[in-house]
């Protein structure tokens, strides 16, 4: 249970409870590029941090917060539940409303959405979008109308496992990408202190410290790099398949 003094820095909130920034090296690295990627794992802290980020920006500048489910939907399901919160924020002319009835009757999709979206996004132009857990529903389609929104002037941030596909439109299309790893994501030495004093906990230097001579791999980092080489070894043995049987 944390202390009086500590009661007094961490923030209730209806999205859940967490103190201030412990992360605070990579605040400065959210929302200033067209998209913004943070990407790992589930259970890195991807949504505790982007909600932080916002908490501190959205008096200063237009931030529109969308939530999506922690469930797969549809690709129309999630662009219908994006327009329909834009349009609530006043960003979006009523047009967006006949659009989002026919994104929920399935008469468009993500590519016929890729035709009127530049026009439909000029009133959202300036503004930052944050799809909190995106990470759950990403796939080809929506992040080509995100690199689509980006070069409308419409910042991006948000979560993903893996980035390389959005990375790849967005280098084709000339769109800067920011993407804030795993590996930056994880909490330093120091972090894991200040984390642990805002709990009222004092720690043992001992199980936070790594070793300078001989540094291990966290867990979460060895899980990643064992999603990485089965990614590997199954493309390796389509190519192989392919070759014994044309």
């Amino acid at each position: 249970m944390a202390d009086g003094g500590n009661e007094r820095l961490v923030a209730r909130h209806s999205r859940g409870i967490y103190g201030p920034p412990i992360r605070e090296r990579l605040m400065a690295r959210i929302g200033v590029a067209p998209i913004t990627v943070l990407c790992g794992l589930f259970w890195l802290g991807k949504r505790e941090l982007s909600e932080q980020w916002y908490d501190r920006v959205h008096r200063s500048r237009k931030v529109h917060r969308i939530v999506l489910p922690s469930r797969r939907l549809s690709e129309r399901q999630v662009l219908a539940l994006v327009l329909d919160g834009l349009r609530l924020d006043a960003s979006l002319d009523d047009r967006t409303h006949a659009i989002v009835e026919s994104l929920s009757r399935g008469t468009v999709d993500s590519a016929g959405l890729a035709r009127v979206l530049p026009d439909l996004m000029r009133g959202a132009a300036g503004d930052t979008i944050l799809l909190v857990a995106y990470d759950w529903h990403a796939t080809a389609g929506l992040d080509r109308l995100l690199v689509l929104a980006a070069r409308c002037g419409v910042n991006i941030v948000c979560s993903l496992m893996d980035a390389t596909d959005l990375q790849r439109q967005s280098s084709e299309a000339g769109v800067r990408t920011c993407v804030i790893e795993d590996s930056d994501l994880l909490l330093t030495e120091d972090e894991l202190g200040t984390l642990a004093a805002l709990c009222g906990v004092r720690p043992d230097p001992a199980l936070i410290r790594c070793s300078p001579s001989a540094p291990t791999m966290c867990c979460a980092e060895r899980r990643s790099a064992r999603i990485r080489s089965r990614r590997r070894d199954r493309r390796t043995r389509h190519r192989i398949r392919r070759h014994r049987h044309p």
